[in-house]
């Protein structure tokens, strides 16, 4: 927040700017960033609210469906509900990721490949066997996919290879669970031809559509 002493504007390293010196852009950035962060802040603290408020409903709800229900293993991993007349679904997903040893991963890596250059026809597809091995140990955003290196797993029945049952043995050692998540999801249903279709509630910043970007996309 801009500290001021009259008509002086206080810079970051505590130079004081007499207010005739800064310029219509600077005054400009300054009124819009005071907006602009009061607004966010204010955003933030009932985000934070009504995420405590949805993580005790959902709660409420899946206490409520083990005191009822015999099968209890939808609770697992995910649980949807719905009103009454399936108007809104309410969806939680829990996830937790699996992190990976990079070191370990690496030395693992070279000898997979290695392996499955040493295949013949007779193992399956090759090529596409190969090309799960490359798919596991390739990183997206600098992060290794624990879902790519669990396709690994897929063989363990499969390739009885002494060398290759090994090598899942250090990559399984290789991997811990992380932090796990709990992801939230509100959705409005509308009947279409006697059938619900579900559009989420954007809960997410980045995905909001405003009404004239929805007008230009409808045009294009």
């Amino acid at each position: 927040m801009i500290k001021q002493k009259g008509k002086i504007w206080i810079e970051e390293d505590g130079t004081e700017v007499k207010i005739s010196r800064v310029s219509p852009l600077e005054k400009l950035y300054e009124q819009i960033a005071q907006r602009i962060f009061k607004q966010a802040t204010d955003l933030e603290a009932r985000l934070s609210k009504f995420k405590a408020f949805m993580v005790e409903a959902t709660e409420q709800v899946c206490r409520k469906y083990e005191e009822t229900q015999k099968d209890t293993t939808e609770l697992q991993g995910s649980h949807i509900f719905y009103s009454f007349d399936k108007s809104i679904k309410i969806e939680t997903k829990v996830q937790i990721p699996w992190i990976f040893n990079e070191e370990l991963i690496a030395k693992c890596k070279e000898n997979f490949l290695s392996f499955v250059d040493s295949l013949s026809g007779e193992i399956g597809d090759v090529k596409v066997l190969k090309e799960v091995f490359i798919n596991a140990f390739t990183k997206r955003g600098g992060k290794l996919d624990g879902k790519k290196i669990e396709d690994l797993f897929k063989y363990k029945k499969q390739i009885k290879n002494k060398d290759f049952q090994a090598m899942l043995k250090v990559v399984d050692e290789a991997k811990s669970k992380g932090e796990t998540r709990v992801y939230f999801y509100v959705w409005e249903g509308k009947k279409v031809e006697e059938k619900m279709e579900y559009t989420p509630v954007q809960l997410n910043f980045s995905s909001l559509v405003l009404p004239e970007e929805e007008a230009v996309a409808k045009k294009s």
